[in-house]
This record gives structure tokens, C-alpha cells and sequence, in this order.
């Protein structure tokens, strides 16, 4: 049986007048013990939220890890890997950009952004993990050649998986595009009950591979173009 985890609990309420990004930091020197050593390059998975939304972890409390990490003698970046399906985190260029308008950037952070399967997502490093569904994972490569890794998670319900968190930011998250296409690769849009479609073709705008259309009333899907998003 493996050794139990220990987990560490800032309460929002406190008498110590110190705030939650205080706590935190005071958190990383006890949790963080070992992690990175002198010159460590250090990778900080995190996620730079999408455009529009608001679920990410703030940067105030990423600059904490940043500081930490360098004051433990390490070399930290923040990062995170394009996404399978259409938008502005897709490719390098967009993602970066995404991210200083949600207020990540060097000034802020004092530690640069790497996206780490780069512009287009083909930098990336094929690792042998011989397990069930996968015999070889794409990872990508800025975190793979990262002396360390640490990872920030905002936790948050998923629909395929119920939750996500850790396991996800770094399953998922670190992998390249094509790594991702094979981990939804299962994933096809499908009739319980035909009739309950009622053909609004809602489905045929919103699909960003082009694979559904509404065929005598009903959506038809083209699973060859579908990408699982």
C-alpha cells in the first residue's frame, strides 16, 4: 500500500492578519522541502484560463512559487500546452497573448512564460510508460527537460471524469496535441434516443472540426473528422 499523502489546509479565516497568498507562501516551505536545488531549471504547470473565463489560479499566488523557487535556488518558468480544440490556447502565439491579458507576464511573475509543446505543438518528447491504454506518452518537451516540476492546480468538475485537479493538470495538460487526440480518442458524440433530437442545429454550429450536420431533421455525426473535444 502506498504512503498516505499529507495535505495542508489554509483557512480563509484567520487571526494571524496575514492573507491567503501570505499563507500560502509560509505552505510552500513546508510541502516544498527538496523540491528544486541550485540551478534547477523549474517548470510550473499551470493553466492562463481561457478567453473569457475566470478559472484559473491568480497570478498574485503564482508569483509565490515563483519566489519560492528562487529562493531555493532554482530557475523557475511557467507553463502550460496548447489544446485540442479551437481557441486562443490552440497555438504558441494566441496562448502567450491569452495569458498577459489575463495578467501573467514577467513584470507580474518575475519568471518568464514557455508554452511547452510549443507554437504549433510538435515540440514535444515521446516517453515509454508501457501501461494499459498507452504504451508511449507525448509530453511536452520544456517540461520534459525541466529539472523539476510543480504543479498549481485550480480544481474543478469535468465531464467525462467527474473532477480535476493534479492528476489532470499534468496528465493532460502537458501533453502535446496529438497526445491529447489520443486521450479523447474514445470520446464520439452519440444517440441514446434519436427522437429527443429535435434538429435546432445548435450542435452543427458550435462543433469546431465541422463533424455534424442535420440530415432530415436529425444530427448526423461525421466521427472521422470528430476530434472528442
Amino acid at each position: 500500500m502506498g504512503k498516505k499523502a499529507k495535505v495542508y489546509f489554509a483557512p480563509a479565516r484567520s487571526a494571524t492578519h496575514r492573507g491567503l497568498a501570505d499563507r500560502f507562501a509560509a505552505m510552500l516551505e513546508v510541502v516544498g522541502d527538496g523540491v528544486t536545488g541550485k540551478g534547477d531549471l523549474v517548470a510550473v504547470k499551470t493553466t492562463f484560463g481561457e478567453d473569457g473565463c475566470t478559472s484559473f489560479v491568480r497570478p498574485l499566488y503564482l508569483r509565490k512559487v515563483v519566489d519560492w523557487a528562487k529562493k531555493h535556488g532554482g530557475k523557475p518558468f511557467l507553463t502550460d500546452s496548447c489544446t485540442l480544440y479551437h481557441g486562443r490556447r490552440s497555438n504558441g502565439v494566441d496562448h502567450l497573448s491569452l495569458a498577459v491579458e489575463h495578467g501573467f507576464s514577467y513584470a507580474s511573475l518575475g519568471a518568464p512564460l514557455v508554452i511547452a509543446d510549443g507554437i504549433r505543438s510538435r515540440d514535444y518528447v515521446e516517453v515509454e510508460v508501457g501501461l494499459k491504454h498507452f504504451k508511449t506518452v507525448k509530453f511536452g518537451s520544456a517540461a520534459y527537460y525541466a529539472d523539476s516540476l510543480v504543479s498549481v492546480s485550480h480544481f474543478k468538475g469535468h465531464l467525462a471524469t467527474g473532477f480535476g485537479g493534479t492528476f489532470k493538470n499534468l496528465g493532460m495538460g502537458l501533453g502535446s496535441r496529438s497526445a491529447k487526440q489520443a486521450m479523447h480518442g474514445v470520446v464520439r458524440p452519440e444517440f441514446k434516443d434519436e427522437s429527443l433530437c429535435t434538429g435546432c442545429g445548435d450542435c452543427v454550429r458550435v462543433c469546431p472540426a465541422g463533424a455534424v450536420r442535420v440530415v432530415s431533421g436529425k444530427a448526423r455525426f461525421d466521427h472521422a473528422k470528430c476530434t472528442g473535444c
